[in-house]
This record gives C-alpha cells, structure tokens and sequence, in this order.
C-alpha cells in the first residue's frame, strides 16, 4: 500500500480558518484505500471565466450496462458503484455446475465494486454517461459571486 504522508502543522502558521479542511484532510489520508479495480482517470480542465474548474471521472466498465452502475451524491461524497440489478444478474447460485464451461483464462474482472470521491462544498456534479463500456462523470467548480475576488479600497486616514 501507498502512503502519502503530509506535515500539516507547518501549513498551520501560514493560514487562517483552514482548520475543518486541514482536519478533513487528515481524517481522509487514514481512511482511503487505494483501490485497482475498476480503472478510472480523473481528468482537470479549466475552462471559460463563467465555469472555470471542470473535472471529468471516466471509469472504465467492460461488460456492464447502464442498468448495472448507480452515481449516488450524498454528504459532499460522490458513489459509483454496482447495483442489485447487477447483482441479480450475475447471481450463479442456481445454476447446475455443469452447465458452466471452465475457464481456461479469466483476465475479464466482472464483480461487484464501490469507487468514493470526497467532494468540495462549491463542486457539483453535474452529469453522468455511458457509452462503450466507459462511464463518464462531469463535475465542475461553481465559485459563488461572495467568494470571487474582490478589490479591498485603502482608505486614507488623517
């Protein structure tokens, strides 16, 4: 396992009111799991003045439908993960073994996963699509009018 270890008491003096997200940040270096299955990118583009931050997930899904996979937001946490659709379908418990061949080679990984993405308070998922076998996901960055910035006057005292 890959750890990432981050020093964040030297940001401490350099910063104001990022003690929620610097706590946030340590909570969730413990808790992740680095995770090979399914396959995913995440890709950063920034775009025009009026959305300037978008990121794309693109899971790949070979051998799943649309029907297989729900994209839950929930509590700042995007979800991917299998369904019970898939699970139904997938289910051998009443099969007679001997209507199932032997796999000679099984390099095709079709089973139940979960992927878990921490999300931003001003990110918002925005859509998800599936085509080919590649799940797609846009996210985008929404900057609130109040947290853009602003030039502060310097007014003059006598």
């Amino acid at each position: 396992m890959n750890t990432l270890s981050l020093n964040i008491p030297t940001f401490r003096p350099y910063s104001i009111g990022f003690d929620r997200i610097f706590d946030e940040l340590s909570r969730n270096m413990r808790m992740v799991e680095p995770t090979k299955y399914p396959a995913y990118n995440i890709t950063y583009y920034e775009m025009c003045e009026a959305h300037p931050d978008r990121y794309v997930i693109r899971v790949a899904l070979a051998g799943f439908s649309s029907a297989d996979i729900d994209v839950e937001e929930t509590d700042n946490t995007l979800t991917i993960k299998t369904n019970e659709a898939y699970a139904e379908r997938t289910d051998m418990t009443d099969v007679d073994p001997a209507h199932l061949g032997d796999d000679i080679h099984k390099g095709i990984a079709e089973r139940k996963f979960t992927l878990s993405f921490q999300l931003a308070d001003d990110v918002v998922v925005n859509s998800s699509t599936f085509k080919n076998g590649m799940l797609r996901v846009d996210i985008d960055r929404h900057v609130p009018e109040e947290k853009k910035p602003r030039k502060i006057d310097i007014l003059e005292m006598n």
